[in-house]
């Protein structure tokens, strides 16, 4: 069997060992089975497409439990939905944003786990980004915010009142 799969905007190659016959992925056309054995995926794979669900927002039960769970506070970098701030010459409220934490264009799917209530503006930065680990997604998105209210794009009121 050989066969490239597409998972969001990822690419991966299965393929069947063909010396010891066990089914390996790779993110390359070039495969190293666990049996020591290198091997290239040949050009007559086939195609599948995986996980076409559509996207979606939570349930309405998934959202009041993230907020309290949250404690009306953005996942990301802790600020406080509603808090306001400028952006120019815009003033504005953090306004609650249910993101996935792993990009949904990665996992082409919406589980319940995979929800957190953030702000307009780490949503915004986060985009469809994946990290190592929540702690690396929380460090960049507010080393983001640091420069961002260093530079005075975003000026954050009331925040420390």
């Amino acid at each position: 069997m050989k066969e490239k799969l597409i998972v969001g905007k990822v690419i991966l190659f299965r393929m069947e060992c063909p010396q010891c016959g066990e089914m390996n992925l790779s993110g390359e056309k070039i495969f190293c089975c666990p049996c020591g054995y290198k091997y290239e995926l040949d050009k007559n794979s086939s195609t599948r497409i995986l996980c076409k669900s559509r996207r979606k927002k939570p349930s309405r039960k998934i959202q009041l439990r993230l907020i309290v769970r949250q404690q009306n506070k953005c996942f990301w970098c802790g600020r406080i939905f509603g808090i306001w701030y400028s952006k120019g010459r815009l003033f504005s409220q953090l306004k609650i944003h249910f993101d996935h934490m792993i990009a949904y264009n990665y996992l082409q799917s919406n589980p319940d786990e995979n929800w957190v209530a953030s702000c307009n503006i780490c949503n915004f930065i986060k985009s469809d980004k994946i990290f190592e680990s929540i702690e690396d997604g929380k460090l960049y998105l507010q080393s983001k915010w640091a420069k961002k209210l260093s530079k005075k794009e975003i000026i954050i009121y009331g925040e420390n009142d």
